[in-house]
């Protein structure tokens, strides 16, 4: 069994890579993958929601492929709202999606959000990481993407 909490109490931000670069939907906002602890603090404390307090755990699981975090910037790259995604049966799909104080989203933020997962979904934009059955995996992880010999 892994222990999930074993590099909890570290010193060191965390740090993963993103699920895509950032994309632009069509009604002209900006979804961006978070990729480090301490902006994942930053938008905690700019929500006033559970990352403020739960940023290290929501880190943590992102380091393990369990969720990424993406945040919605508006047309003037005003932060709007933020969603963690998680992956099941090959698909991303958003599980939470909150601004301050984990009030719920918008339609527009929501219609951006929905592009940018139809388009990961798709294979429609470039991807660094795999869609697993439960997780999102490295590339250098999949059996098929290793050198045949």
């Amino acid at each position: 069994m892994i222990d999930r909490t074993a590099n909890l109490t570290d010193s060191q931000p965390f740090e993963w890579l993103p699920l895509t670069e950032p994309y632009t939907a069509l009604n002209g906002l900006t979804v961006v993958p978070v990729s480090n602890q301490t902006e994942l603090m930053s938008l905690g404390i700019h929500f006033n929601n559970a990352l403020k307090n739960l940023h290290r755990e929501f880190s943590y699981e992102c380091t393990l492929g369990v969720m990424q975090i993406v945040k919605i910037l508006g047309c003037d790259d005003r932060v709007l709202h933020c969603a963690s995604i998680r992956c099941h049966k090959n698909e991303a799909f958003a599980e939470a999606f909150r601004a301050y104080a984990n009030i719920n989203e918008s339609t527009n933020v929501s219609d951006a959000l929905e592009e940018w997962l139809e388009s990961v979904n798709a294979g429609e934009i470039p991807s660094s990481l795999h869609l697993g059955k439960s997780s999102f995996v490295t590339v250098e992880h999949i059996p098929s993407a290793l050198p045949r010999i």
